[in-house]
């Protein structure tokens, strides 16, 4: 009797650790989700110890599943122009700053197009220049023209006024002599016909008077129309015309496709967009002749990208993360915020938020789909390196 009571109580002793453990289970497994957690638009560090503490004296309940530390954001670059890669800087893995210099991409059509807008360039200035040259020419032949109107209306002038000055200097001597014969006449000296011829010659003066007047006035009138249409085609000579704006606007538009064609060589220099590591894009040869894919070909010189379609990634190193893949039966327990707490597989421990969670799953080929889940990790990133294996347990909602 006494040696089953030693019995009784030795698994007594043996069975309480065990009674309590589940007692403890159940009572965790009770407990609410009413946990709530600020918005994830911070930077890494943030409050890095306040989430030490948070995660250190937390005992709910916590998911915990594998994953890799990864860049948070892969910056895709793509090819300014089509056209064949002549000089490749970087390998896959290359670490770059911002503004490094990534690739030449040797583009034909450019340099083509490049040599056109000179040629083009050169024909409108040497168009404009023969039609400037030509309009100096006439421009001096207007000009001469009008210095020699305005000459012979000058001289005009004077030869016209001395004709008339000997027409009056004619007339007052037709005068004088009519009035002398006008006196011997009434001192019986001449005879009446004397007078009339005298008096028909004073007729013939004032006519030749009034005619030369009026020859003057003609002429002078009729030279200065002429001084002045050849001011007028000076004038018009002197101000740009359609002709000329026409080689102005041909120039400006050549120099225009000039530079833009040199843009778009320059264009052809890749640059990083930001710091980061650079990732190849695996890529197929595409026959862009007809249809299929050649098979795949490593990035280098010779390779051939087309304008707009990425060829490589920068990986941003500023910024780190894990992402993992969460089962379908868990994906429900997890929301955008939530705090976790990173294993790596070095031995560094880290902290992080839910940063996205995809919306869409996929199928693994091995059991139940899963939904991609990135952890922003929040701990300052000294001695993380991209691609160590890490272990996330996700503080779940109490």
């Amino acid at each position: 009797m006494k040696g089953n009571s030693l019995w009784i109580l030795l698994l007594a002793v043996l069975m309480l650790p065990l009674v309590a453990s589940g007692g403890w289970i159940i009572v965790k497994g009770s407990r609410g989700h009413s946990y709530n957690l600020d918005d994830v638009s911070y930077t890494p560090t943030e409050n890095h110890r306040e989430e030490q503490n948070e995660m250190s004296d937390y005992d709910g309940d916590v998911l915990t599943l594998p994953g890799v530390i990864e860049p948070l954001e892969y910056i895709p670059v793509a090819a300014p122009t089509t056209g064949r890669i002549s000089l490749l800087k970087v390998r896959d893995g290359s670490k770059v700053t911002k503004g490094s210099l990534l690739c030449i991409v040797e583009d034909a059509e450019a340099r083509k197009e490049i040599d056109d807008a000179r040629l083009a360039y050169a024909r409108a200035v040497e168009a404009q220049r023969k039609a400037d040259e030509s309009r100096k020419i006439d421009i001096e032949r207007k000009q001469l023209a009008l210095e020699t109107a305005q000459a012979e209306l000058e001289n005009y002038k004077a030869q016209a006024s001395l004709a008339l000055e000997d027409a009056q200097a004619a007339l007052e001597r037709a005068q004088r002599d009519l009035a002398e014969y006008q006196a011997l006449y009434h001192a019986k000296a001449v005879s009446g016909q004397e007078v009339r011829i005298r008096r028909e010659k004073l007729e013939d003066a004032r006519r030749l008077v009034e005619q030369r007047q009026a020859a003057q006035n003609a002429g002078i009138a009729s030279r200065e129309k002429a001084v002045e249409q050849a001011k007028l085609d000076l004038r018009a000579l002197t101000m740009p015309d359609e002709s000329t704006r026409a080689n102005a606007l041909a120039v400006s538009n050549a120099a225009a496709e000039l530079a833009l064609s040199r843009r778009r060589l320059v264009n052809t220099r890749v640059h990083s967009p930001a710091t980061g590591i650079v990732r190849f894009i695996a890529r197929s040869s595409t026959n862009r002749a007809g249809p299929g894919y050649l098979p795949l070909e490593a990035l280098g010189p010779g390779v051939r990208v087309y304008e707009g379609e990425p060829f490589l990634l920068i990986a941003t190193t500023d910024r780190a993360c894990v992402r993992i893949d969460v089962s379908e039966s868990k994906i429900a327990l997890l929301r955008t915020g939530m705090k976790a707490e990173i294993h790596a597989a070095s031995g560094q421990k880290l902290y992080g938020r839910i940063f996205e969670m995809s919306v869409s799953n996929r199928n693994t080929g091995r059991g139940p789909n899963v939904f991609p889940v990135t952890i922003l990790i929040t701990s300052p990133l000294r001695n993380v390196r991209f691609g160590m294996t890490a272990d996330v347990s996700i503080r779940l909602d109490k």
